[in-house]
């Protein structure tokens, strides 16, 4: 991706002429700040890196022959977390169960997978 440009008061450059709307997402300040780190070695905003991992697909950064992963801005067991918060069922729950069931043996192939790229 090419770095964004700025305008002469020194905010980016509009990208597009398709209008953004503002949206919300709950990060931890270390994903939040290492956000801002891979967006600023790109001299991008944010959410044009969120943008381009969605459109291109792409969750691994190449900069300085070193390969950085989205992984490295998750925390797995914190997502496990909110996701099983948000069954709103009792953990006695045969749902809660068969969900925790699929996780415990998801999120390590799922770890595994990521570490088997790097």
């Amino acid at each position: 991706m090419n770095k964004q440009g700025r305008n002469e008061s020194g905010k980016f450059s509009a990208k597009s002429n398709e209008m953004r709307e503002v949206r919300s997402i709950r990060l931890t300040n270390a994903t939040w700040d290492a956000l801002g780190k891979l967006a600023d070695e790109r001299s991008i905003t944010r959410a044009d890196l969120v943008e381009d991992w969605m459109i291109n697909g792409s969750l691994v950064e190449l900069e300085s022959g070193s390969c950085k992963k989205l992984h490295d801005l998750l925390d797995l067991k914190h997502i496990e977390d909110i996701f099983l918060s948000s069954l709103k069922v009792g953990k006695q729950s045969p749902m809660y169960k068969s969900a925790v069931k699929v996780l415990k043996d998801f999120i390590p192939f799922l770890e595994k997978q990521i570490n088997s790229d790097k």
